[in-house]
């Protein structure tokens, strides 16, 4: 695993250290169809907290566990706070040597102990209660659930209707009237049908997505994962879900079915009245794809009747009148709706890339000035030296505000070139961001090259006090040099003149423009995390 970036490093450094000592474990846990995976646990003994709890696959490396366990420090679960223990324990001594050096500079001790009192007894008790799986569906519809789900699959319903394209299921049976039907798969990411028991439940959910989708560049707006799951935990449907490895299989290799409620959440067990209305919902959809037209359009009206035999024994009628019938209007405004976010997606695909390998690791990057004369004799004595495209304004009596990048001599040399090779650093300018999963502002500082390429230089915290000093005095600087400033590269990271390298030092100068933003095309950025 890599090191930790210099940001997230900071960031746990700056959270309070407790004398506590946590256990770190990791147990496999027995699932459906052999699905392997592991539980990752840390637990916070002094506390008596679980501060973290991971479900991974079974092959997954030590560095789920390194993540689980950042988890539990920034992000604990429960009543606790975000903290840094001053020692974890656990019961691997490859691990204990791994996460020593993902936590080195972090203070915090990682020992061996051949027991873990605190995760065993959870794990123990955890195992006790998985014993043998038990069905989600009622036995006596299991057979006969799968079998209707299997034949749905090779109709592949994802291929004819998106999942704006709605139908409407008519049962009038068991407490339940209409089922609004969902397809997902069509673009061969996640297969699986949505039973909605109210269209007030769909429309409500899709808006509340859609909402989200429009305001990811807004910096006061931006949902956390936490966020997002009480939007899905909203929905009032049944789903049955293809569980699948790749994309096109023959044969999905597992299907899940179950129930969400605003109320009791998400659920897998049916009871029998449950497993009945989707044993008769599939089959009649089955027989809808059938006989319908290809290619289908639900945009005009179509309506089937059609009789299932009822699945629950000696229950009356024997069978079943169920009518499927298209939504035209609302399929349409949902067409329309998911349109629009396509096309602000392909605005957001046509905004800059920004590069983030530029600076070396382990680089001090210092915002500084320089006086005119300072300017003068680098501008006569630096080798590796670069002007701005247009006259300096006052050179001669103006100091100008510059940002020094010191590291070692072989990666000063190395950074010079790459930047030679992306035709050299033509402005620079310091953008707004935000991290709405920590509720963090920051500015971004970034290099535009002459191919136009975008570069982050560095993250300035708006919350550090002599992070907002430095920012306010280069700005003010900046302003007296008629947005002309500098970079540096310098040698000399780890010596003596560490902060203050000398002309000795010194491997490039480089003039550039300052500008702001909008003129290299920049909003304010969101942060996101991919999720594994």
């Amino acid at each position: 695993m890599p090191p930790l970036s210099p940001f997230t490093r900071r960031r746990i450094q700056k959270l309070p250290q407790t004398n506590s000592v946590w256990e770190g474990g990791r147990c496999s846990m027995p699932d459906v169809e052999h699905d392997d995976r592991d539980c990752i646990l840390w637990v916070d003994g002094h506390q008596g907290y679980v501060r973290s709890v991971d479900m991974v696959a079974a092959n997954s490396g030590y560095e789920a566990v390194a993540r689980s366990l950042l988890q539990a420090i920034e992000h604990p679960q429960g009543p606790a706070e975000p903290s840094r223990p001053q020692r974890v324990v656990v019961n691997d001594r490859e691990l204990q040597f791994f996460l020593r050096g993902v936590l080195q500079e972090l203070d915090i001790d990682v020992v061996y102990g051949a027991t873990l009192p605190w995760v065993d007894e959870i794990f123990d008790h955890l195992l006790s209660q998985i014993s043998v799986p038990s069905s989600s569906v009622p036995a006596a519809y299991d057979d006969c659930l799968r079998e209707k789900a299997l034949a749905l699959w090779h109709q592949a319903p994802w291929y004819r209707l998106s999942e704006q394209e709605l139908l409407a299921v008519e049962l009038n049976r068991w407490d339940t009237d209409t089922l609004y039907v969902s397809i997902l798969g069509m673009a061969d990411v996640d297969y699986g049908l949505l039973f909605y028991r109210s269209l007030e439940s769909l429309l409500h959910f899709r808006e509340q997505v859609l909402n989200c989708d429009r305001t990811t560049t807004d910096l006061s707006t931006g949902m956390s994962p936490q966020m997002l799951q009480q939007v899905f935990l909203t929905q009032d449907c049944f789903f049955l879900n293809y569980v699948v490895e790749r994309p096109r299989q023959t044969e999905p290799d597992n299907y899940e079915v179950g129930s969400i409620h605003p109320l009791e959440g998400m659920r897998h067990e049916l009871d029998e009245t449950e497993a009945a209305i989707l044993i008769i919902t599939l089959e009649a959809l089955n027989r809808f794809f059938q006989k319908a037209p290809d290619p289908l359009d639900v945009l005009q009206p179509l309506q089937k009747t059609l009789r299932i035999p009822n699945p629950i024994e000696g229950d009356s009628p024997k069978q079943c009148t169920v009518k499927i019938k298209s939504l035209p209007e609302i399929s349409a405004s949902l067409m329309a709706e998911t349109e629009q976010i396509l096309d602000m997606g392909n605005d957001i695909e046509n905004e800059p890339i920004l590069h983030d390998d530029l600076v070396p690791d382990g680089s001090l990057i210092l915002l500084t000035k320089l006086s005119p004369e300072r300017l003068t004799e680098l501008r006569k004595t630096t080798t590796r030296y670069q002007a701005t495209a247009t006259e300096p304004a006052n050179a001669n009596t103006t100091s100008w505000p510059v940002v020094i990048i010191q590291t070692s001599r072989p990666k000063a040399m190395v950074l010079f070139e790459q930047i030679e090779s992306i035709g050299g650093i033509q402005a620079m300018c310091f953008n707004p961001g935000h991290d709405p999963f920590n509720q963090l502002t920051f500015q971004l500082g970034i290099w535009q090259a002459g191919d136009r390429s975008l570069h982050l230089f560095h993250e300035y915290d708006s919350s550090d006090r002599y992070h907002r000093e430095a920012l306010e005095k280069w700005h003010q600087q900046q302003i007296k040099s008629r947005g002309r400033c500098g970079i540096m590269i310098a040698a000399g990271v780890t010596g003596r003149n560490r902060g203050n390298p000398q002309p000795k030092d010194i491997v490039a100068f480089l003039e550039v423009n300052f500008c702001a933003p909008e003129m290299l095309n920049l909003e304010p950025l969101v942060l996101s995390y991919a999720i594994e």
